[in-house]
């Protein structure tokens, strides 16, 4: 493979496309060359070095000369030129070799997988042409336009018009002091169109899930369907949703790469490549019969790949209970809040208790176990009655699970003091003579040893033939500690005859037993 350098020589033995003497600059080659004027990178940047714009022309044309060498003319469209034309505002190349030298209107621009005719050529061959069309024939340098017309009959006529046979051979060495060049560009691109032409497989790889909040990165290859080989030196610009969209350009393996900001769940991306080479043939019908259809060069096309970059977030769990005390008696319930990560996840609560102290109630059994699936928000827990379990300390805790956007998240609620309800029953007054006596009660309520206080208390004296009653200030009080169920009496109250007395009894408040109030005895002395 060769390819031109800067350094250039001159030679004034051909004549121009006008079919003057012509001093013609031809490419000093070296030995490792990608064909003459194609820029890297975006092909159609303004201007690019070797393009030539072109005006409109009249639709009824040979097609002027646009770039290459004039040759011994004929009647057939093969004749007086090789290289390419201008028609209209396109570079064109024939592609019928034995259609007549003739003018003609043409036809708006078709995209085409194959040609029709008596040696109709493979449609591998169709997409090579069109590649060497698209890549090198909008250019304005003689060597390579009268290549890519000799390539052109090469692939889409062949016999006699390959470049190696009597017809092509001839044509190229009408080139003059030129041919050599002409023969060897046309022979690196038969190669480079055999390795590289269309279709293009585009593939965008945003990686594993990563940290949100981070940036990852994405890329995208292309390379050609047939062969596997890398399109290089196109520009891939990546674009998601809230953020700027992002140009790079293919390395020599074909692939592209940006870093993207990654967000809490599935973000699409999409990877646009331009400037691609076309493998569909751009053809313009001759509408004069007998003339000579042409093709389009330097049609570009776009491919698009999309993927998602998937980011992995963060998740913040809290549980709460309905009342930090309770009875054993009521419905324990709670609330979770979930925020943050991204989907449903599996979600695990659990009800342990109870404890001695509120420092180990989150370490305590669980006597509730609840699997669930929740996304996002605030969630009510199934409430449970501890009656069965007894006083303590409980605490509700919460395992929200992972998935494959948010990671795992365990919390533990405060602790909630879960008391049972003391009880006082069966007050009774137990005479010790007519002056004195002592006081009785039944005491319940307790499932745990806990000190507290026992009051008795006594009211009165009140005249014979008043109710009694135990809103006034007591007379007199016994108070003792206890520490469990039982039957405990007071010590001993001193009492006048003939009068009405009240009595009650009082249980302070604990930490695990709340306090009660017995009921008003009334008696008479």
């Amino acid at each position: 493979m060769i390819q031109p350098t800067v350094a250039r020589r001159r030679t004034s033995t051909p004549t121009d496309r006008r079919g003057q003497p012509r001093v013609v600059a031809t490419f000093v080659c070296t030995a490792a060359l990608a064909l003459a004027c194609v820029p890297p990178g975006d092909a159609t940047a303004a201007s690019p070095p070797g393009y030539r714009p072109h005006t409109s022309l009249s639709a009824a044309d040979r097609g002027r000369p646009q770039a290459g060498f004039r040759i011994r003319p004929t009647e057939r469209a093969a004749g007086g030129w090789i290289g390419g034309r201008v028609l209209g505002g396109d570079v064109v190349y024939r592609i019928e070799p034995r259609a007549h030298d003739r003018r003609s209107r043409y036809q708006s621009t078709i995209a085409v997988d194959h040609l029709d005719g008596p040696r109709q050529p493979a449609p591998r061959a169709v997409a090579r042409a069109a590649w060497v069309l698209s890549k090198y024939g909008a250019y304005d340098q003689d060597i390579q336009a009268a290549a890519v017309d000799a390539v052109t009959y090469h692939l889409l006529v062949g016999g006699r018009w390959r470049i190696g046979r009597r017809a092509g051979s001839a044509r190229i060495r009408q080139t003059g002091p030129d041919r050599r060049y002409v023969r060897s560009y046309a022979r690196i691109m038969l190669a480079k169109s055999q390795e590289q032409a269309g279709p293009y497989r585009v593939s965008l790889d945003a990686g594993a899930p990563a940290a949100a909040s981070t940036s990852a990165r994405v890329s995208a290859s292309v390379v050609a369907t047939h062969t596997a080989a890398p399109l290089s030196e196109v520009p891939v610009t990546f674009q998601a949703p809230g953020s700027e969209p992002v140009t790079a350009y293919t390395d020599r393996v074909g692939t592209a790469e940006v870093f993207l900001p990654v967000l809490v769940g599935a973000t699409h991306v999409t990877a646009t490549v331009a400037s691609v080479p076309s493998w569909r043939l751009q053809v313009r019908r001759a509408a004069r019969r007998g003339a000579s259809d042409v093709a389009v060069a330097g049609t570009k096309t776009t491919l698009t790949s999309s993927g998602l970059l998937e980011g992995v977030g963060e998740q913040s769990v809290s549980i709460a209970a309905t009342a930090p005390v309770t009875l054993t008696s009521e419905p324990l319930g709670a609330t979770v809040s979930l925020s943050g990560g991204s989907g449903a996840r599996d979600v695990r609560i659990r009800l342990h208790g109870p404890s001695a102290t509120a420092a180990d109630a989150c370490g305590a059994v669980a006597r509730l176990d609840t699997a669930t699936t929740w996304a996002e928000g605030s969630h009510p827990v199934p409430a449970f009655t501890p009656s069965s379990t007894g006083s303590g300390y409980y605490a509700w805790s919460v395992n929200a699970g992972a998935n494959r956007y948010t990671n795992a998240a365990v919390a533990c609620g405060p602790p909630v003091r879960v008391q049972r309800q003391g009880t006082l029953t069966n007050l009774s007054w137990t005479p010790f003579d007519a002056t004195s006596g002592s006081l009785k009660v039944t005491l319940g309520g307790f499932d745990r040893a806990e000190n507290h206080r026992l009051t008795f208390e006594l009211f009165g004296p009140f005249p014979a033939g008043q109710p009694g009653r135990c809103d006034a200030a007591a007379a007199a009080a016994s108070d003792f500690s206890v520490d469990g169920n039982g039957s405990p009496t007071s010590g001993l109250f001193t009492v006048q005859t003939g009068y009405t007395y009240a009595a009650r009894a009082r249980l302070a408040e604990g930490e695990f037993v709340r306090g009660a109030a017995g009921g008003c005895l009334v008696f008479g002395s």
